[in-house]
Order: structure tokens, then sequence, then C-alpha cells
């Protein structure tokens, strides 16, 4: 499934820098607001409550991956992913059909979808937070309230996008090679091992093979490209 359109909302804003902190605050308050709508790709973010870190060790990320998998596998199908000590992303695509654990269909409403997907989502966060402050003896909010979210209807965007999470570690300063980081979906694309991504989706439509996947890595992408979506 490739998008096929692209709309691009833009706010004139008077370039003042006491306008800056109010242009990124109704920013990021769109990006919280944005309903999710069954069959569509979205961008989904988020960071530590206060930029604080949340994983605090290797075993942290490989839970957050299994409870993500937990509770969103039948809502949700992931392209992509990187996970930095403090903070996300995730390329997904929402499912277009809900079923019941007994296999009986429960809905097709795309609305209504999306709005289930939401749910998940906050469980999914909820299940993991309380489980990093147990382990941290803390309490309070692990994340920021409200995860933030993009909707992609944009193929180029897309790919950028597929780039741009998978590089984020040595965008940061985490490692010399994002290829070799841990914590992305870069290394599990490229395998050959049994994934729940959507491996196939990536290297057979959106791109041809896993060498254009590599050469597209490969290429220096200009950062200004992506960020006047993100």
């Amino acid at each position: 499934m490739k998008p096929d359109r692209f709309v691009q909302n833009k706010q004139k804003i008077p370039s003042f820098k006491k306008m800056e902190s109010l242009k990124n605050k109704k920013m990021s308050d769109k990006k919280s607001i944005l309903p999710l709508i069954g069959a569509k790709l979205y961008h989904i973010f988020n960071r530590g409550n206060n930029y604080e870190k949340i994983f605090f060790n290797d075993e942290n990320y490989y839970f957050f991956l299994r409870r993500f998998q937990y509770y969103l596998n039948d809502y949700l199908d992931t392209y992509s992913y990187c996970l930095l000590p403090n903070h996300f992303h995730l390329l997904v695509r929402i499912k277009d059909s809900i079923f019941k654990k007994d296999g009986i269909l429960r809905t097709t409403d795309e609305n209504e979808i999306g709005k289930l997907c939401i749910q998940q989502l906050r469980r999914f966060f909820i299940s993991y937070s309380m489980a990093i402050n147990k382990q941290e003896n803390r309490s309070g909010s692990l994340f920021l309230k409200n995860f933030k979210r993009i909707e992609i209807d944009d193929e180029k965007y897309l790919k950028y996008l597929l780039f741009y999470i998978h590089f984020n570690p040595e965008k940061h300063s985490l490692i010399n090679d994002f290829k070799q980081y841990d914590f992305s979906s870069y290394k599990s694309i490229l395998s050959s091992t049994d994934t729940k991504l959507m491996r196939n989706d990536i290297l057979n439509n959106l791109l041809n093979d896993k060498q254009e996947f590599i050469e597209f890595h490969n290429y220096n992408h200009s950062e200004k490209q992506i960020e006047k979506y993100i």
C-alpha cells in the first residue's frame, strides 16, 4: 500500500523570536490531538517527562518492544522503530479491520478503529510506565502526557521518515554509525529471521529490494527535508 496524496497545512506566523515558543506549542498541541484513522500511516513519537530517561538498561528496551507487541499487534502494523534513552519513534499503519480474540470481526469502521488504537496505545504506555516506576522506585509521569502523531500521506515523506527514524541514534551522537544501533528496526528489516515488522512491504513495495534499502540509508539525506514534516 502506497500513499498517493499529500496535504501540507502551514500557518503563516510572523518571524519574531518572541513568537517561536507559541508556534512550537501550537504545532505540538496539534500533533497531540490528531485522531487516528483506520488504514492510515502515522509517525508516532514521544519523550520522557522533562526530557528524562525512559530506558535505564538494555532489558527496558526489550520489555518496551514486548509490551508494544502485546498491546498493539492486533491494532496496527509496524514499519520501523527506534528507541533512544529519553524518547522513541514508531512508523505504523493502523489496521483496517479489528477482530475479537475469538476471531470474530469486531469492526471495520475507520474512526472506531482509530479510537480503539488510541486506547491500546495509552494502555501500553501506562503498563510500561508502571513497570519502570517500580524498577526505579519513582512516581509520576514517565512520558509527556500526550503522545505525538503525524499522518503520512506522501510517499517521499514516508521514505525520508524511514531513514530519519533509523538515523536518530547517530543524529543524537549515541553511536558513530546508526546501522549498528541495537534498538532500531534497521537490522531486523535486513535480517532473514522472523519478524512482526512489515519487512516485505518495505523491501518489495516502498523500495525494490534489500540493496535499494541499504543504498537509500547510505545516502546523505538532508535533515531539513525531513524536519519540515515533523
